[in-house]
């Protein structure tokens, strides 16, 4: 049997705009494939297993399954009737789950499931404040899927939106771009379901949030649940 695999990836101060430069080639053995010698410290993977089975002990799952993972966004979102009854969906949300956390823990968090397809929902932070490590982290977790040999494809959902990052629409649209030279990778696939939260200027249209610009209303994320629908078939996933 494997054992857990911890490290850390470690590309420095390299700037988002560096990275949309570079060739896919690059990009991955580069900065990506490279593990830091000078880090030593593991992951602590207890506070999220206990996440897990506190979770596991209220919903049943079957292999073959979609694991659907999150934090904040997904917290608020499964809350609605959108995710009922879509099966084979396994849902797992906790502010511990950041894309670095699944990576340095993916045999509890990911392969424990041993799901088809993972699900990722990322938050705007993942993008303002923690955008390379975030790229890094994502890496990781594809290259953590071919070791455990699950998880086929792993589809990583794009934060939403909100009014309140209105100026920060530059940014989105790069780290989107830098996201989507890992579609090259084999199983990788993203999603923006911002497209159905936007007035006609392409700005986040305020009728689908609420006053605090970052959260959607239950009827934005009716929308945006739709994208999901005709992205990924939830309720008749291929496996």
């Amino acid at each position: 049997m494997p054992t857990e695999r911890r490290e850390h990836w470690s590309i420095g101060a390299i700037g988002l705009s560096l990275i949309l430069t570079l060739p896919l080639a690059t990009l991955t053995v580069r900065f990506f494939a490279t593990y830091s010698n000078n880090v030593a410290a593991t992951a602590d993977c207890e506070p999220l297993t206990q996440a897990m089975e506190r979770q596991d002990e209220n919903q049943s799952f079957e292999e073959r399954s979609v694991l659907l993972l999150g934090r904040r966004t997904l917290d608020q979102w499964q809350g609605s009737a959108h995710w009922h009854n879509q099966k084979p969906l396994i849902v797992r949300y906790s502010t511990l789950f950041t894309a670095e956390a699944l990576g340095s823990c993916f045999q509890r968090a990911i392969a424990h499931y041993r799901p088809t397809t993972t699900l990722l929902i990322l938050e705007p932070t993942d993008i303002t404040d923690h955008g390379i490590e975030t790229l890094a982290a994502i890496q990781e977790l594809m290259v953590q899927r071919d070791y455990w040999a699950t998880s086929p494809r792993l589809i990583v959902i794009l934060p939403f939106r909100g009014p309140r990052f209105k100026d920060d629409l530059q940014l989105w649209q790069d780290y989107e771009t830098a996201l989507r030279k890992m579609i090259e990778f084999r199983g990788f696939s993203l999603i923006d379901p911002n497209g159905a939260l936007i007035d006609s200027t392409g700005n986040a249209n305020p009728n689908w949030f609420w006053p605090d610009g970052t959260t959607p209303t239950p009827d934005g994320f009716g929308r945006a649940f739709s994208v999901l629908q005709q992205s990924i078939g939830l309720g008749g996933l291929e496996t």
